[in-house]
């Protein structure tokens, strides 16, 4: 982690927390910090650096700070400076900083990189009537799901479709990031390149090619967002989200309750839970869950849909509970936040349109 990489995950508009930051690099997520990684749009940063301590993390915080790069604007809030863009542009004149990555909204990317290495090995293998070599991998979930993929997909030109799939999403790139991505991957009796041998920048270190890497597999992700269920590449990468919940079983089996019509209070009693532990799991699966599949009208009323509508303005996600609060009740705090993360989710999908 360098000071440069987070400053990336600031902004010089919207003000961000810096606690909020440390639990997506780090996987402590809490609903609230899930909802601001949610108005933030860096879900990305999910588990990126687990091993980060906060002694380490405080430590960088406070260089940029000294550098003039962040300015707190509230306790614990930060802004990115112009002197920190500045900062910023001069780094990547010599280093590689993920932009695509970054903000692609993606929990998984490491795995579908893995995953899709692993992939095109066994197609390459498979083209050549090979079955004898040693999988790139040997993280075994990853391996079962190729296997699963794999034995679906051998019956149907998979070689010939895989090959044109990669062609059409290659052609998107330009030809140096292309050139050189290819070269990256496994196949029959050829080993992918090692770094220093794709002629990359010779200022750039292990961690920008890897940030590179991960560049390119955002935008095959986002090339798959907009290609038919029949591709194979996006079989392959909807076979991992499947697998991929960033919610627990006990968060989905509450949902579940709540989509069935069952009250909350009823589900608290029948999954033996708090009435407050209920309302979390609601409100992450509203988070994590796309916007279509998570149903709000059930809990959202017409008239407490007025009522929030007469109150609040501005950006969603800078509104104040206590714009809203009447008696301060948990649950007058949960349909805010409901609200407030069904209107955060509107406005990013009206951004893609």
């Amino acid at each position: 982690m360098t000071p440069e990489f987070l400053l990336m995950c600031f902004d010089m508009k919207q003000p961000r927390r810096q606690r909020v930051i440390f639990g997506l690099l780090t996987n402590h997520l809490t609903v609230s910090t899930s909802f601001n990684g949610l108005a933030y749009q860096l879900f990305a940063l999910i588990n990126f650096q687990p091993q980060l301590t906060k002694e380490q993390y405080d430590l960088l915080i406070q260089k940029l700070i000294k550098q003039n790069a962040l300015q707190e604007v509230e306790p614990g809030m930060f802004i990115k400076t112009d002197q920190g863009q500045k900062i910023l542009e001069e780094a990547q004149l010599d280093h590689y900083y993920p932009r695509f990555f970054l903000y692609s909204g993606e929990t998984n990317l490491f795995e579908f990189r893995e995953m899709f290495l692993l992939a095109n090995q066994a197609v390459s293998e498979y083209s050549f009537q090979n079955n004898k070599y040693y999988p790139i991998s040997n993280r075994l979930k990853l391996r079962g799901l190729v296997k699963q993929w794999f034995q679906f997909q051998k019956q149907n030109d998979l070689t010939f479709n895989w090959v044109q799939e990669l062609q059409r999403f290659l052609r998107t790139l330009t030809d140096w990031d292309a050139d050189r991505l290819v070269n990256t991957w496994t196949g029959y009796q050829q080993p992918g390149l090692r770094a220093d041998q794709l002629q990359f920048p010779m200022s750039w270190n292990d961690q920008d090619v890897y940030f590179w890497e991960l560049d390119q597999y955002a935008k095959l992700v986002k090339f798959l967002e907009q290609a038919g269920n029949q591709y194979l590449l996006k079989q392959l990468w909807n076979l991992l989200k499947q697998t991929q919940q960033l919610l627990s079983s006990s968060m989905l089996q509450t949902y579940q309750a709540y989509e069935n019509g069952i009250a909350l209070d009823k589900i608290s009693q029948i999954r033996r839970l708090k009435l407050g532990t209920v309302r979390e799991h609601l409100l992450s699966a509203a988070i994590f869950m796309p916007f279509e599949q998570f149903d709000y009208q059930q809990l959202l009323t017409p008239e407490l849909i007025a009522y929030f509508e007469g109150k609040l303005v501005g950006a969603p996600e800078s509104w104040s509970f206590q714009q809203v609060r009447v008696t301060g009740a948990p649950d007058e705090f949960f349909y805010f936040r409901l609200y407030q993360i069904q209107q955060v989710k509107k406005e990013l999908l009206s951004e893609v349109e």
